[in-house]
C-alpha cells in the first residue's frame, strides 16, 4: 500500500488536541460560569480535560484540576486506565493533583443518579466522572 496518498490526523495524539479544548471548552466555561475552583476531567486521550484545565488555570491558578480514569481491571467507555495513559502520548500526572480511579459498577451507578436527579440523559464516562468527584470529596471532606 502506498501511503503517499493518505492523511493520518493522529488527532487524539497531538498538542493540538490539547489546544483546541483550551481555545474552546475552556473558554465556554470561563464565559458561563467564571472563576472554578475544581475541574474533573475524564480521561482518554487527555487532550479535552488537560486543554480545558490549562486555560481555567489562567483565570485560578489556585485551581485543583483532577483526572478520573478507569480502574486497572476494568473498562469504561471513553476514559483509559492509568496505564494506558501513556499509549497517547498527552498525559503529564504532574499536571494533575489528583487522580481518582473508578470502577464501571459506580459509574453505572452513578449514571443513573444523574439521570433521575438532573432530569438529563448521561452516558457511563459522566457516571465515572461523577463518581470521581464524589471519591475525591469524602476523600477530604
Amino acid at each position: 500500500m502506498n501511503l503517499k496518498n493518505f492523511i493520518i490526523h493522529l488527532n487524539t495524539q497531538t498538542k493540538k488536541n490539547i489546544l483546541a479544548h483550551y481555545k474552546t471548552t475552556g473558554e465556554e466555561i470561563l464565559q458561563d460560569l467564571g472563576n472554578i475552583d475544581y475541574f474533573f476531567g475524564g480521561l482518554g486521550t487527555t487532550g479535552s480535560a488537560r486543554g480545558t484545565a490549562e486555560k481555567l488555570k489562567e483565570k485560578n491558578p489556585s485551581l485543583i484540576s483532577i483526572g478520573v480514569v478507569a480502574s486497572e481491571d476494568d473498562f469504561i467507555p471513553g476514559i483509559r486506565k492509568e496505564s494506558e495513559m501513556w499509549e497517547v502520548g498527552l498525559f503529564d500526572k504532574s499536571f494533575y493533583n489528583s487522580i481518582e480511579i473508578t470502577k464501571s459498577e459506580q459509574a453505572i451507578e452513578d449514571m443513573i443518579t444523574l439521570i433521575r436527579k438532573v432530569g438529563m440523559m448521561y452516558g457511563p464516562t459522566s457516571g465515572s466522572a461523577f463518581s470521581g468527584i464524589l471519591n475525591y470529596f469524602k476523600k477530604i471532606l
